[in-house]
């Protein structure tokens, strides 16, 4: 599963309008959350878009990545927590 989180006016971000119209334009179907006042940034000290963490069934962050990823890397760092292994 996915899940987005946005910081409106946060940094360069967008505002939320800007941020939802985005999402809707670029095709983006997951879920995502408006962090207003920024606090999972500033606690999981995030300041790379997008950053994405992989989180694990058990709730536990299983590792993280800054930066965009390719399809294949995404698919493989899913494959990897799916499995609980870093290959």
């Amino acid at each position: 599963m996915s899940l987005g989180v946005a910081a409106p006016g946060y940094g360069d971000e967008k505002d939320e309008e800007g941020i939802k119209k985005f999402l809707k334009d670029n095709g983006y179907t997951y879920p995502v959350l408006m962090d207003t006042e920024a606090e999972l940034f500033d606690a999981y000290g995030i300041y790379s878009y997008p950053t994405t963490f992989m989180i694990d069934r058990d709730g536990n962050v299983f590792g993280y990545a800054s930066g965009q990823l390719s399809e294949d890397t995404m698919k493989s760092i899913i494959d990897q927590t799916r499995k609980g292994v870093r290959n």
